[in-house]
């Protein structure tokens, strides 16, 4: 995948919802209560895989602790030897513009979360500093090619909103 395609992909509406980790919290919290909701990281499950675990557990209500068979905790599943055993490095452009455009989601992230990713905010901010004037032209050039299909997106997801509310109403008026 080229560069331009790369960051085409980044700024699609449907890897810009999918990345916006507030939204997705707020969703669930809305759906079954805040306290029903378990937010964990995987950074610490690769580096504390029995803690990680047993966190779950209390809070679903499970027994803990629950020692975490010898075999599963360094095992790697469905991962290959091209993608593990090699460094990627991230172009230094697409860095800057994924930072660009998480900083500000990353921060209400952080503020919903007590502070659990302010190294996250640190290091996208600092990121974001070094932008260079190209950068931001490429990027707005990026946006505006999208438009067409950004409102299509929100179009169809319109539709889909209005038939869900139809089928609600259905739903109640048979009730």
């Amino acid at each position: 995948m080229s560069l331009v395609e790369f960051l085409r992909q980044v700024e699609r509406p449907r890897s810009r919802l999918s990345s916006n980790y507030v939204r997705t919290i707020n969703i669930w919290s809305k759906a079954f209560g805040k306290n029903a909701v378990h937010i964990d990281f995987f950074d610490r499950l690769r580096d504390d895989p029995v803690g990680y675990v047993n966190d779950v557990l209390r809070h679903i209500g499970a027994t803990t602790p629950w020692p975490v068979p010898a075999k599963f905790i360094k095992k790697k599943v469905l991962a290959t030897k091209s993608v593990v055993e090699h460094e990627r490095e991230i172009p230094e452009l697409v860095r800057w513009y994924i930072a660009d455009q998480q900083l500000e989601s990353t921060e209400r992230l952080n503020e919903r979360l007590d502070g659990r990713v302010s190294k996250w905010v640190g290091e996208l901010r600092d990121i974001r500093g070094r932008t260079r004037l190209s950068w931001r032209i490429l990027k707005e050039l990026n946006r505006i090619l999208c438009t067409p299909e950004r409102v299509a997106y929100n179009a169809y997801h319109a539709v889909l909103d209005v038939r869900l509310w139809r089928r609600w109403r259905q739903f109640q008026a048979a009730c």
